[in-house]
């Protein structure tokens, strides 16, 4: 029993490590290209700069999707296929973005909050191991548990809604309608809805144990 519980235990891990490794990969090549590019520009003695512009991540939905209106090319044939354009990164020229410390700061305690259930989660699967399965240190944990998960899906939509509300004001492509920018994972928000109700179904339990208790 408790092999099998590991192993669930273990693949809820790969998951939650997953989407950390996913979210810091990609900051990090992004941060990482932008200080090559900086370097690279500087030892050339020139300058690197935006002159104010911002450079979004874009979700686009096509109107109709039945049109083409793009296209890629494929080097296996020599030929251009048509193509329905799905996200692309876009340089919004004299667009200012007031929001880049809020939306880093988000980030930061999105990070931070999955790294805290991760840590919850581990306290768990140990009470668990040990045999205290049916406790109220165990309803805890899994509100800690699921706070953290439904807090870092909250932080990672703040930047999400401030870059769409800049993007819808400042892009417009014809046969599209922009529809979100960045992405996120609404798993995080249903692993914390259960941790919540597996929470409230040990506690009803529980009390119904001490009201079975008090009545012998």
């Amino acid at each position: 029993m408790k092999r099998r519980l590991n192993i669930l235990c273990a693949l809820v891990m790969l998951v939650l490590g997953f989407s950390i490794s996913q979210s810091i990969n990609y900051s990090s090549r992004a941060f990482m290209d932008g200080v090559r590019e900086g370097w690279n520009s500087a030892g050339e003695s020139k300058e690197f700069k935006l002159d104010g512009s911002s450079m979004f991540g874009v979700k686009l939905m096509p109107n109709n999707f039945a049109e083409f209106n793009d296209s890629i090319y494929n080097e296996a044939t020599g030929s251009y296929v048509k193509t329905h354009t799905h996200e692309v990164t876009v340089i919004l020229e004299d667009t200012s973005h007031p929001y880049y410390v809020l939306e880093f700061v988000c980030f930061l305690l999105s990070q931070i909050s999955i790294l805290m259930a991760v840590i919850w989660f581990i306290r768990l699967i140990g009470q668990i191991n040990n045999s205290h399965i049916f406790c109220w240190k165990n309803v805890h944990l899994l509100r800690w548990l699921g706070g953290f998960l439904i807090a870092s899906f909250l932080l990672e939509l703040v930047p999400i809604i401030l870059d769409s509300r800049l993007v819808n004001e400042a892009f417009e492509t014809p046969g599209y309608t922009v529809h979100s920018y960045g992405s996120y994972s609404i798993i995080t928000l249903l692993m914390g809805i259960i941790s919540f109700i597996v929470s409230e179904a040990f506690a009803m339990g529980l009390r119904l144990q001490e009201e079975q208790e008090l009545t012998i």
